[in-house]
Formats: C-alpha cells, sequence, structure tokens
C-alpha cells in the first residue's frame, strides 16, 4: 500500500519521501494521514495523453532589438522540436529607437517585467528567453540554452483535459499562492518579416509562434475550473497554468493538431 500511494505523490525534488512516509502513515494503528501538502499539483483521476511539451520557451524580442538576432535564429531551431512550446513576444519599449514593431503589445512587455522581477534583472533587457517561467537566458548561446532546457523539464502530473471547445482544469493542489490560466494565441509557422525602419531597416527578421493574443481565462485554486476556449481561426492555440506574478510555469498543451478537439490532458 506504501509503495502505491508513493507512485502518486510527486518526484523526490518536490516532496521528501521519507518525511511523506513519517508523518502520513501510522503502520501501527493502521492509519493514513493526509497532512503533507507540497506546493505542485497532484494527480488526478485524469489518464494522461501522449504528447505535450517538456518546456515552453518564451523569447522577449523586437524588431528593432539588433541584439536579438541570434537569440530569434535560436528559437526558431527549437521549434523544429516537437517537445518544445515556442513563443515569441514582441515587446514594445523598442519603439522608441526608430521603428514601430506592429505586433508588440504591451501585455507582452508586462509579462517580461513580471518574470525580471522575480528572475532578473531588475530592468528588462533584450534578448530574453524564459524557459518554463524558471531560468532565463539572452537566447544567443545554443548550447547554454539547450542545457537550461534540460534542466528545467515540465514534469506535472495530469490536471486538466480538452473536450470540445472546453477545457477543465481538474481538482488537486495547487500552489498557496493560487495558479493563473493562460490563453496564448500563436502563429503556425515562422514568421518573415522585413524590416522598414531602426538599427534592422532591411533585414529580414524569423519569428517562430509569434504571439498574437494572451488572455487571462481564470485562477485555480485547487477547485475543479471549467472554461470555454474560443476559435482560433487561423492560430494555434496553448493552455498554460503557472504560479502568478511571473512564477514557474506548473502545466501547458497545445491544442493545434485536433481538429475535432478530442480529449487531450496534461501529461
Amino acid at each position: 500500500m506504501a509503495a502505491q500511494l508513493l507512485a502518486l505523490t510527486p518526484a523526490a525534488d518536490e516532496c521528501d519521501r521519507q518525511s511523506f512516509l513519517n508523518e502520513a502513515f501510522d503502520m501501527g494503528n493502521l492509519r493514513i494521514g493526509l497532512s503533507v501538502v507540497c506546493t505542485v499539483l497532484t494527480l488526478s483521476p485524469v489518464p494522461c495523453a501522449a504528447g505535450g511539451p517538456k518546456a515552453v520557451t518564451e523569447l522577449f524580442t523586437a524588431e528593432g532589438c539588433a541584439d536579438c538576432l541570434a537569440a530569434d535564429e535560436n528559437l526558431n531551431k527549437l521549434s523544429q522540436d516537437p517537445n518544445i512550446l515556442t513563443l515569441t513576444f514582441p515587446i514594445t519599449y523598442f519603439d522608441e529607437e526608430g521603428w514601430t514593431d506592429h505586433n508588440a503589445q504591451p501585455a507582452f512587455t508586462d509579462r517580461q517585467v513580471a518574470y525580471d522581477a522575480r528572475l532578473g534583472p531588475l530592468v528588462p533587457g533584450a534578448p530574453q528567453i524564459i524557459i518554463n517561467g524558471r531560468a532565463t537566458s539572452t537566447g544567443t548561446n545554443s548550447a547554454e540554452l539547450s542545457a537550461l532546457i534540460d534542466h528545467n523539464i515540465l514534469k506535472p502530473p495530469c490536471t486538466a483535459t480538452i473536450e470540445g471547445s472546453r477545457v477543465t482544469v481538474g481538482k488537486g493542489t495547487a500552489p498557496f499562492e493560487g495558479a493563473d490560466i493562460w490563453l496564448v494565441g500563436y502563429s503556425p509557422n515562422i514568421e518573415n518579416i522585413v524590416v522598414g525602419g531602426g538599427r534592422n531597416i532591411g533585414r529580414t527578421i524569423g519569428n517562430a509562434g509569434l504571439v498574437r493574443s494572451l488572455a487571462l481565462l481564470g485562477r485555480w485554486s485547487g477547485e475543479t475550473l471549467s472554461f470555454e476556449v474560443p476559435e482560433a481561426g487561423s492560430w494555434k492555440q496553448a493552455i498554460l497554468i503557472q504560479t502568478g506574478n511571473g512564477g514557474p510555469i506548473l502545466a501547458a498543451t497545445t491544442l493545434q493538431d485536433q481538429p475535432a478537439r478530442l480529449t487531450a490532458a496534461f501529461h
């Protein structure tokens, strides 16, 4: 019985398994305690589906950023890996340097600011890639970027299902401060853009997973929640469950390649 319950607890780096045994089991009284709570998602009864990203990489960049080209190229290469969800967030503060990035949105800049308040630097700069909300890199060194991805792989249990146009996040143990549920709309292919002014005038920049929309569906505190997801049109969509205020991403799934929106699940 102990072995069965240990299989349902988070990995050893999230919870101390021996502590769990000491506190949760009183074999003399054949009593099972439920006092140990870890600030990670617990398993739900939903079976895991195959697929799903092992990493979410978010590049904060701009068409007017001369130092961002190497990071743009590295993210484009990562986008070829089906296990990695690559998202490009154009930011606004380079618009003052001679070229307005028409894909930039203040909400994207705010997202980077939230990350940097926790991960650094204190003043946002570009390029910057955030890996699973846990690690930061300029993204210009491909070897460093690959190492950070390998050390921050998503390993969440099943927590949500997608059926039809409805996303349901199951009951579980949420982080102490709760978790945000984000809906991200992004371009399905690498978009090549010819820059018409500023430092990169005349250059063609490729953006992988160019984000078009970012919507907060709600906040999850451990109880079952269900949301209607609007139609994506020609965009792809992803769901992120993330600790609030620029915290770690706990789970992610993509909705593309499911024309009938068949049941899928976080894994």
